[in-house]
């Protein structure tokens, strides 16, 4: 089987590296970004046979290594982080199964920054008006306006984990809070989401975890 060029990093793009799988809304299709080929690939999904079929594939920028991705609520626009190279890709999707991109990579990491870092993950809030981003190394989150027409992003400003490697963060089901899971520190931090502005305020909440490496809320009764 033929899966594609490889990366340009040698060094973590040896072999293809299936990262994330995520569906679309109507469960037709399953979109697989793939950090080892640069590629987000769209399959078919057959809910008789549970069997999948590629439609299409995009190729992010070579040695960028697409992480994550994650719809806006409207469900025709997708947004990809790429660990990598640190940067964030808009796209829209047709409803078929092709992505199109809407904006040249814009990056998560503030102007003149020049340590090591890999970003992590993102979400967009319930209102579709904010992306954030998580940065491991320069250790912070990455906030994004989110344009109502265009839906491209554009940088707002960049908020402090206090702690180390951020590996993953979540919204609490009222959104008005962001849950941060800091690896290297073993500690959660939680902060205040402002809805109008998106930035984030440190609410005073610190949980010490070994490594918390996902932060995932269940469903009550």
């Amino acid at each position: 089987m033929h899966f594609g060029e490889l990366g340009t990093n040698s060094g973590q793009q040896e072999s293809p590296h299936p990262h994330m799988v995520l569906r679309d809304s109507t469960g037709k299709f399953v979109l697989v970004n793939d950090l080892g080929l640069d590629s987000i690939i769209v399959y078919s999904f057959d809910t008789a046979t549970g069997r999948l079929a590629e439609v299409s594939r995009v190729a992010s920028a070579p040695g960028a290594g697409p992480r994550r991705l994650a719809w806006r609520p409207n469900g025709n626009i997708v947004y990809l982080i790429n660990e990598l190279s640190n940067t964030m890709n808009t796209y829209k999707w047709d409803g078929n199964g092709c992505l199109s991109s809407l904006q040249e990579p814009v990056s998560t990491l503030p102007a003149g920054f020049r340590g090591n870092s890999g970003a992590g993950k993102l979400h967009v809030d319930a209102a579709g008006k904010f992306l954030y981003a998580s940065n491991r190394g320069c250790d912070n989150i990455a906030i994004f306006s989110i344009d109502p027409g265009t839906f491209q992003l554009t940088v707002v400003d960049w908020v402090h984990t206090h702690g180390r490697q951020p590996r993953d963060f979540n919204f609490d089901p009222t959104g008005n809070m962001i849950h941060v899971g800091n690896q290297d520190s073993a500690n959660i931090v939680s902060f205040k989401v402002d809805k109008t502005t998106g930035m984030l305020t440190p609410a005073g909440l610190y949980v010490s975890t070994p490594a918390p490496a996902c932060i995932q809320f269940g469903f009550g009764t």
